[in-house]
């Protein structure tokens, strides 16, 4: 029997409620795998403060080490949709994990020059400011040119009206570790992911549990 943790991020003016992160916690708490054993998956989904990119890693550094993972046997991996796939994609090399990213934001210096003001989250009621000192905040959290590769896979849907898909494919190297499924059609939001699921599957498979098969 296969366990493991996936520590889902929301995006941006999102929660850790988001339709995504339930959709995570109902369709991999408890799956099959071709070999007929069970695989747990606890999946987490924080909600983490966006006022600022410093105070958001500080907390989701914080988080992870009070789910006890980083002194655990258990499997783990990262998950992220737009603004949670570009913070997923700093933390996955930190602590050298596997990493699914769903119409990330892999360039939010470049996507927040749209969007300078004041923003409010309903979901949480925080209000944050977005300016150049935000974006100048952005940049510490960008991948290091020299950073090994990881286990990861993309999900992108054509049709993502915040972040056209060609400008994230700019930013991810597709190689035998690092996969890519685009699907037609769809939006920010990602209409895909029944579809995906499989791919998903496979990935965790491969990633977390091939070497136990041995």
């Amino acid at each position: 029997m296969g366990q493991c943790s996936c520590v889902y991020l929301h995006g941006f003016l999102s929660s850790g409620n988001s339709l995504k992160g339930q959709w995570f916690k109902q369709a991999f708490a408890v799956r099959k795998s071709s070999s007929s054993s069970s695989i747990h998956c606890r999946v987490l989904t924080p909600t983490y403060p966006m006022q600022d990119p410093q105070e958001s890693m500080r907390f989701l550094h914080q988080f992870i080490k009070q789910t006890g993972l980083l002194n655990s046997e258990r499997k783990w991996f990262l998950a992220g949709s737009s603004m949670g796939g570009f913070y997923a994609r700093y933390l996955a090399h930190y602590y050298r994990v596997p990493l699914l990213m769903i119409n990330p934001a892999l360039d939010p210096i470049a996507l927040m020059s749209n969007y300078y003001g004041m923003h409010y989250n309903p979901h949480t009621r925080e209000e944050l400011f977005i300016d150049q000192i935000y974006r100048d905040k952005l940049a510490e959290f960008y991948p290091q040119t020299a950073a090994k590769p990881l286990d990861s896979l993309l999900l992108l849907d054509k049709g993502d009206e915040i972040i056209p898909y060609q400008s994230t494919l700019k930013h991810y190297k597709k190689d035998d570790r690092q996969q890519c499924l685009i699907f037609e059609g769809g939006d920010h939001a990602f209409q895909h992911l029944e579809e995906a699921k499989p791919q998903i599957e496979l990935f965790l498979s491969d990633s977390l549990f091939k070497s136990d098969q041995f």
